[in-house]
């Protein structure tokens, strides 16, 4: 038997319709809208394909309420239907400005009615977006903002930010949901942006508040654009669609505003309240958790999320599942937002630990889906890595992940994908640490089922290669390399896997046996395994790596390592013109002044060559005002950057700011920096101004070879997430050639691939990185970047030379501020050792 379709009700509605006339059309009208109404909303609010169901339904509802007296109560709820279905394709398909107008009106009669609280926040949210679109239908591009800066005249649509403003205030007072809340603010503070801008004199702006609301244009314009809107910023003369920058589909999604229809009260009594138990009996306990039905609802937050991918594939079912969680796990996925992280951690939580005894295939779906939840918080913690994670604690999720393995048949659909997204639950910059050697005999087994799969194959050489002995470090190594080579170049952890192939190789045991020789005093053995640990290729000798040192102008080359000592002393090797020198194994907050002795007083550059974060720390937060520090890998790499001549800091300048649109203040700082220091810089993102591409990885690839300055004001993971999404790993960054500085965005500090991309540049070629020990706040590091192209630009100094400087001039109380700094570009003394400079 044939289900009945949309296109049928719809058939069958018309086919009654043919047969009345007047007020009796009414119903029928109404119940074709809806069916209209229906199948607009499930094909997605904006799309092309469903404009012709959404017309429908408007041009019912327009009949139905022309068909009704004036004084007919169902008239105000036809009209609510009615405007915000001609306010979604007035913004969403560019429809004429009559229904922008008819819309408003709509809405207004609506509003006399008794709508439930959520038609009213919904009416209102739309008034204030119809009028954001008038008050933003001046300018064609986010360009012609910036344009009117320097007029004189109060710019038009005031009225329009006003009336927005005054609606959105009251939905907010109104009371409503939180994710819907956050929604209204950031119309709202969008909004006062506006009613800012239009009744202030251009010449009188802040620059940054300008940059920021024409930040937020263009990716109005590049999505737009991108959803094929024209021009990407008019679909029609002085209109200004809006399903982007106000995000109507995040609204048409929530319940209870999906789906707008006209509100029909139950004509029966309200339930009774259930009744109080009779004395001295207890009320029946509350059922227990249903697993099944929660299992179910899980599905649907699994849904979301993956709708939240550009190209995202939602699950049809349950079975289907494994494959919509993984792609949660991708390094190019958008974060979610947090409370529906936090949600989909609490159900699958309680789906796994709710009791119950399910199928293993189930069971191990189940454990799968927590893995990921648990993964994805971890990475809200704090950029990827939890706190404790930092602590060597075993990675979140990695447990569960090994359990589900588990539970799973090797020939389950799931198997495959459940071994596979392991790589996930690796940090990127040290792939054979943070719990894997708890799991890896566990998890190398599991892989060991799946004898045809080579991602499969080469997760088992990576787990062996964690636990393997010292003695056989370099043959399980070379096993895990030659794995790689069989990995699709399409499996989103391959760099990770590349990354454990060179950990292995120099076994941290070797370190170790570093940190031992050291202890004992004896120097050139330990300087010689140091070395090896830290590069490829030949070892440089002591002299090789003293005449490097001097010609790249330093004084000594600082070799610092642990010794494995409980009172965490280091031993430290020092490399002059005279050669090398031990200096002991002392305090960690006796190192600077140890080594400081020994090259002698007055202006020292010196190149630190430093095992981790906190030894770097204690150099970053000497105050010595005449000691500039660069960090180096190795004596290796210093023999290298020697025959690197640096460009002109100014010669080819690229800014890739925002390519995401996720980043704001990435926007504003590229706009300032290139107005004040690089006029002729090359733009790549969300620029603002003289864009020379969105951002991708192709554009940065083409870009990079003699780049004189990369400043990136983008995300960082394991690789920088730039436009389309794409993004660029460590392994593509060494093939693309040399060039002179980059510069590190701020929030790259403590990131797991910061460490892995900062070398990758400097081995492509490129002579310096400027990067970040500890966060910044945004305020403090833009203006920090302010100041650093202030040295590099109008004063000419070096790199190493320039970040000293910035240093110097953020821990000065009585510092002295550039006239051109932008208000509200703050720092405090207590930022002042989070620049740092690796290279030469």
């Amino acid at each position: 038997m044939r289900m009945n379709t949309p296109d049928d009700t719809i058939e069958r509605l018309r086919a009654r319709l043919a047969g009345l006339t007047g007020p009796a059309r009414c119903r029928p009208l109404l119940e074709v809208a809806q069916a209209h109404a229906s199948r607009y909303w499930r094909t997605g609010l904006g799309q092309p394909t469903g404009e012709t169901d959404l017309d429908g339904a408007i041009a019912a509802l327009t009949e139905a309420r022309d068909l009704m007296q004036p004084d007919d109560p169902w008239r105000r709820l036809v009209a609510y239907d009615l405007g915000l279905h001609r306010g979604s394709r007035h913004l969403a398909h560019g429809g004429p400005d009559t229904d922008r107008e008819a819309a408003v009106m709509l809405l207004e009669e609506a509003l006399t009615a008794e709508l439930p609280p959520a038609g009213v926040a919904s009416a209102r949210i739309m008034i204030a977006q119809l009028s954001l679109s008038r008050a933003v239908a001046g300018p064609r591009s986010p360009a012609d903002l910036v344009s009117l800066m320097p007029s004189p005249a109060p710019l038009p649509g005031k009225a329009h930010a006003d009336r927005a403003v005054a609606e959105l205030r009251l939905v907010l007072a109104g009371g409503i949901s939180g994710e819907i809340s956050r929604g209204v603010e950031t119309l709202l503070a969008l909004a006062e942006t506006l009613q800012e801008w239009y009744g202030t004199h251009g010449a009188g702006l802040d620059i940054v508040r300008v940059a920021t609301l024409a930040t937020k244009l263009q990716q109005t314009h590049e999505s737009i654009r991108a959803a094929g809107g024209g021009d990407g910023i008019t679909t029609a003369p002085g209109a200004v669609p809006q399903h982007s920058l106000f995000d109507i589909d995040a609204f048409a999604r929530m319940d209870p505003l999906d789906q707008p229809v006209t509100v029909v009260h139950s004509t029966e009594e309200p339930a009774d309240e259930a009744p109080e138990p009779p004395p001295g009996q207890h009320a029946p306990e509350p059922p227990g958790v249903d697993v099944d039905a929660l299992r179910f609802a899980l599905l649907d937050v699994v849904t979301h999320l993956v709708r939240g991918i550009p190209g995202g594939q939602p699950p049809e079912d349950s079975s289907a599942v494994h494959l919509a969680v993984s792609a949660l796990l991708e390094p190019s996925t958008p974060a979610p937002a947090p409370d529906l992280v936090d949600e989909f951690v609490a159900m699958a939580t309680t789906v796994v630990h709710g009791g119950g005894r399910p199928a293993p295939a189930v069971a191990g779906l189940d454990r799968f889906v927590l893995a990921v939840a648990l993964r994805l918080r971890a990475r809200l913690d704090r950029g990827g890595w939890a706190e404790d994670e930092l602590d060597g604690a075993p990675a979140a999720g990695i447990e569960e992940l090994v359990t589900a393995a588990e539970c799973l048949p090797a020939e389950h659909p799931a198997a495959a994908t459940v071994i596979g997204a392991l790589g996930a639950f690796l940090d990127p910059s040290d792939p054979l640490g943070h719990g894997l050697t708890d799991v890896a005999d566990r998890f190398a087994v599991r892989a060991r089922a799946l004898p045809g799969d080579p991602v499969a194959a080469a997760l088992r050489a990576l787990c062996r290669a964690a636990t393997a002995p010292r003695s056989r470090c370099g043959a399980a190594a070379e096993t895990l390399a030659e794995r790689i080579d069989a990995v699709p170049e399409h499996y989103p952890w391959r760099q990770v896997l590349a990354v454990a192939v060179d950990a292995a190789r120099r076994d941290p045991a070797a370190r170790r046996g570093a940190g031992v020789l050291l202890a004992q005093g004896r120097a050139a053995e330990a300087f010689a395994v140091l070395e090896a640990a830290a590069a490829e290729g030949p070892v440089a000798s002591v002299d090789e790596v003293a005449a490097a040192v001097r010609a790249v102008g330093a004084d000594a080359l600082v070799h610092q390592h642990p010794i494995g000592d409980p009172q965490g002393r280091a031993g430290v090797l020092l490399v002059t013109a005279d050669g090398l020198r031990d200096l002991g194994t002392p305090d960690p907050a006796a190192v600077v002044g140890t080594v400081l002795a020994a090259v002698g007083d007055g202006p020292r550059r010196l190149l630190v060559a430093a095992a981790d974060v906190p030894d770097r720390l204690l150099w970053a937060e000497a105050t010595a005002p005449e000691l500039v520090v660069s960090f180096v890998s190795s004596g290796r790499q210093v023999v290298t950057l020697t025959g690197r001549r640096p460009p002109a800091v100014t010669d080819a300048v690229v800014f890739v700011a925002n390519p995401l649109g996720d980043r704001d203040t990435a926007t504003v700082e590229a706009m300032v920096l290139r107005r004040i220091f690089h006029p002729h810089s090359i733009g790549l993102g969300h620029t603002v101004e003289q864009i020379d591409g969105p951002g991708t990885a192709a554009d940065v690839l083409a870009r990079l070879p003699g780049t004189s300055l990369l400043h990136l004001g983008c995300g960082i993971t394991d690789s920088l997430q730039l436009a389309g999404p794409s993004r660029l790993t460590p392994e593509e960054i060494r093939d693309a050639g040399s060039g002179g500085l980059v510069v590190l965005p701020a929030d790259s500090a403590g990131q797991p691939g910061t460490e892995a991309l900062a070398a990758a540049f400097l081995d492509a070629g490129m002579t310096g990185v400027v990067g970040w020990l500890r966060p910044v706040p945004a305020p403090a590091a833009s203006a920090m970047m302010f100041m650093l192209h202030t040295k590099l630009v109008d004063e000419g100094l070096d790199p190493a030379a320039a970040v000293h400087a910035v240093r110097q001039w953020t821990r000065d109380p009585h510092r002295a501020v550039p006239p051109h700094l932008p208000p509200g570009w703050n720092v405090t003394g207590e930022h002042w050792s989070a620049l740092c400079h690796l290279g030469r």
